[in-house]
């Protein structure tokens, strides 16, 4: 408010402004410089883009003649036509665009490293040749229009997932070789969500942590069932006001990967401010915008992003390194391995890569192809709103293969009610799969031009999507009645394009998870120990770490409990047929701490638990910890697990002695022996066990069931297949996970048409006992009334009857009760309460 840019009237007295500021007048001066270079420019053209700048270099012919080397090494000495052709007019395009600046930036940062492009970018031959993507665009028709058009305005960016442990190391490598003054990562706006809302209202209430705490619980129990929580004053006051300021800003965060290198320092383009998060001791730079504002303005980011997967794949060839197992990625091959196929087809793809959901391993199941072409399809065409889409493409899949591969010719038009659909959607049978699926059938059923079929793919993605969406449904139905598409199929097609709203894939993206997704496979059918341990050791992904302990024991792999004197921060295959847990599966123990036990039993042997505890400084807890899970066996193997906890008594209370005495220094060299241990009363097994799964979570030497005595069970969750259709089953299990879903009606149970659609929450829930999984179904009636039992730890009795869909069995759940510590209906106990 200095004054006008470009010298215009001024807004404040600036002699008045000086007078009261005497003594900052470095700042105002600075401040009125600032608003005198300025300008404010409505509506026009767009911002013009800010990318990496090389100096002194052709940045073009840097790329092009990388680009060709790339294709050589991809393609061979003597690549085809089709492959030049395409390599000329990506370079082309990337030249009209000034874009080799950028591509060359993000290949000097993944240079050398393991990557998964995914993304629009995916789908040019030039990243595929740079070793950026691993997916060929020639022989999957990936359109790279998807990625970089000459009509496009907007900038796109490449997205490149590195392993997770890998990314600080990258921005490091950004911020030296650019500069800091050059390179910023993109803020998030982070805005008050649902809970958070409640917590701030009910502390301005002056309600402490605890009572909102209890309420929030309430009244997510109760909406999670189909219920309605009754709250006393003043609590519905609370809850309104926490319904108003839901949503509003709160804080600005950090971006988990977008990362801008500018060819001007940074501050002169938008306001920079220094995020809580260091490298190098050093706090990050970082824009003041979010990722649409920063696009909007002219920035192309470059998305650095983790992925656990990569590490474990990195892990597992270096273990079999290790192990004399060396693998040519050049030459392998995990897309024809029939193994691998198998594995896939079945959905036995617990710990790989984007395949491991129960919703994903099911679809696999019921279609039962190990393809990669379908495996693509199937990363894509799992959207959440994609439910009714995803069975009408089984059917027709099936169909498809009962036809010796072929349309059915009495099926075709029904398939296919555009014969536009035919030309772009065959790999599945008329339900829309990808982003390029939806942009393709705007422009040829809509008359969509490039630009408008972008806009509706970045609408689709957005959470804003019901109000850009409306406008474009608009322009959709026009267009295609103006081309003479029936309302049928107008109605047909656009119902599957907003089943894309928020959450959707190209199909180059989905093809670049699924190599990943098929390396994993790979190693899980040929290795399964070091693959499991593996996952484990990066801390997995859909699971927690206990549902791959039992997966591993399930695939015949030994899981051997922590040891101070084997084991090492991370679980890690030992031998071909076992796995040590790490110590980052007990609970409160530390990298530190770690490091500290595997330095000192380097330097020679412990003597006991004593001499453990000095010569590592273990807190009394952690001893504790490691004494529960098991970690201490070994230092006193004659010895009893009371007798072990009473040696950690002792050790932690001469521990007051040994400091004292100045023996408390790692490294001391003189071994302090342990006492003589009191004849204690051994624990029983099942007190041992509840210990023991109190610090790990898991069991190492049995599954959690053997935490309780249970009943005899006729069925277990193996006998949830397909021959048992119709018959009702009665099955104890643990809750794995659950995902919980809003069925939608529209007529009543008399098939009476409602004045308005119900909508009822019902939930998928994975149960587990020692010999498998079994997936079932808790519809809206059964889930509001026995949905609450999920949230216990404790063996469920599912009373229900088996279900089978093209092939796949499931559970749809009529009861449920928690069994006791006695096998009996009722509450769970734990015995070392």
């Amino acid at each position: 408010g200095l004054g006008a840019g470009g010298g215009g009237n001024a807004l404040i007295d600036l002699a008045g402004l000086r007078a009261s500021y005497a003594g900052y007048e470095d700042q105002l001066d600075a401040a009125e410089d600032l608003a005198h270079r300025l300008r404010f420019v409505p509506g026009g053209d767009p911002p013009p883009l800010h990318m990496p700048s090389r100096p002194g270099e052709d940045s073009h012919a840097v790329l092009a003649e990388a680009a060709r080397a790339g294709i050589r090494w991809r393609y061979g000495d003597a690549p085809g036509r089709e492959v030049l052709d395409r390599l000329a007019r990506e370079l082309d395009v990337i030249r009209a665009k000034d874009f080799a600046g950028y591509i060359l930036t993000v290949w000097e940062l993944a240079r050398g490293r393991r990557t998964c492009g995914r993304g629009s970018a995916a789908s040019s031959i030039v990243v595929y040749a740079l070793g950026l993507t691993n997916v060929d665009p020639v022989r999957y028709h990936l359109l790279f229009e998807r990625f970089l058009a000459p009509e496009r305005t907007d900038p796109p960016d490449i997205d490149i997932d590195f392993p997770w442990d890998e990314r600080d190391q990258i921005f490091a490598t950004a911020f030296a070789r650019y500069g800091r003054e050059r390179t910023a990562m993109v803020a998030t706006h982070q805005c008050m969500h649902r809970w958070a809302a409640l917590r701030e209202a009910g502390r301005a209430f002056g309600q402490g942590d605890g009572a909102i705490s209890a309420v929030r619980q309430k009244i997510h129990e109760a909406q999670a069932y189909g219920g309605r929580a009754q709250l006393v004053e003043p609590w519905p006051a609370i809850v309104a006001a926490a319904d108003a300021i839901a949503g509003a800003p709160r804080h600005l965060g950090l971006h988990c990967g977008g990362l801008v290198v500018t060819d001007r320092p940074v501050r002169e383009l938008v306001p920079v401010h220094p995020a809580a998060k260091a490298i190098d001791g050093v706090h990050v730079p970082t824009i003041a915008w979010e990722k649409d504002g920063a696009e909007a303005m002219g920035f192309v980011k470059i998305d650095i992003l983790g992925n656990r997967s990569l590490a474990v794949v990195r892990d597992c060839l270096a273990d079999l390194i290790e192990d004399g197992v060396t693998i040519d990625e050049v030459k392998w091959d995990p897309v024809h391995d029939p193994s691998t196929r198998r594995i896939i087809a079945s959905g036995g793809t617990m710990g790989c890569f984007y395949i491991e959901s129960p919703a994903m391993r099911q679809l696999q199941a019921k279609v039962g192809s190990g393809d990669f072409d379908r495996l693509v399809v199937h990363s894509s065409i799992i959207r959440p709103a994609a439910g009714p889409f995803i069975a009408t493409y089984v059917e027709r899949y099936h169909a498809w293969r009962k036809n010796g591969n072929r349309v059915p010719e009495d099926q075709r038009r029904e398939w296919f009610p555009h014969p536009a659909l035919e030309k772009l959607l065959s790999e599945s049978f008329g339900v829309l799969s990808y982003q390029e699926d939806v942009m393709l059938a705007s422009q040829e059923l809509a008359g969509f031009a490039s630009k408008d079929a972008n806009r509706l793919r970045k609408a689709l993605g957005r959470s804003d999507t019901a109000q850009r969406l409306q406008e474009l449904a608009s322009a959709f139905v026009r267009g295609c009645r103006e081309r003479g598409v029936g309302d049928d199929v107008i109605e047909k097609v656009w119902s599957m394009i907003s089943s894309f709203a928020g959450y959707s894939f190209t199909k180059a993206h989905s093809a670049s998870y699924a190599v990943v997704s098929f390396q994993c496979a790979w190693l899980k059918a040929h290795h399964p120990a070091c693959f499991m341990a593996r996952v484990i050791a990066n801390e997995g992904g859909y699971y927690h770490a206990a549902a791959y302990i039992e997966e591993a024991r399930r695939l015949g792999v030994e899981v051997r409990a922590p040891c101070v004197l084997a084991s090492t921060w991370k679980t890690r295959r030992e031998g071909p047929g076992a796995l040590r847990v790490g110590f980052q599966l007990v609970k409160g123990i530390g990298g530190d701490t770690a490091a500290r036990i595997e330095r000192e039993r380097a330097c020679r042997p412990f003597a006991g638990i004593r001499d453990f505890h000095v010569r590592c400084a273990i807190a009394a807890d952690d001893l504790m910890a490691l004494c529960l899970s098991g970690a201490l066996d070994a230092l006193a193997p004659d010895l009893n697990a009371a007798q072990r906890r009473w040696l950690c008594g002792v050790a932690v209370r001469d521990g007051h002695r040994d400091l004292r005495g100045g023996q408390q220094a790692i490294g001391f060299d003189e071994a302090l022996a342990d006492p003589p241990a009191l004849p204690l009363k051994d624990l029983t097994e099942m007190d041992r066990r509840w210990r023991q799964h109190g610090v790990l979570g898991f069991l190492p030497d049995a599954h959690l069931l053997a935490l309780w005595r249970l009943p005899f069970r006729r069925w277990r969750c193996a006998d949830i297949v397909a021959a048992n259709k119709g018959k009702r089953l009665e099955i104890v299990g643990i809750n794995l996970t659950r995902k919980p879903v809003v069925a939608t009606y529209l007529v009543d149970s008399a098939g009476r048409p409602l004045p308005a659609p119900k909508h009822v929450p019902m939930a998928f829930v994975t149960i587990e006992d020692e010999g498998g999984l079994a997936e079932t179904v808790w519809f809206p009636e059964a889930y509001g009334r026995f949905g609450p039992v999920l949230e216990r730890f404790a063996p469920l009795k599912l009373v229900g009857v088996v279900l089978v869909e093209f092939g796949s069995a499931t559970l749809s759940v009529e009861a449920a009760y928690v069994l006791g510590g006695d096998g009996s209906d009722g509450a769970a106990h734990d015995p070392s309460a």
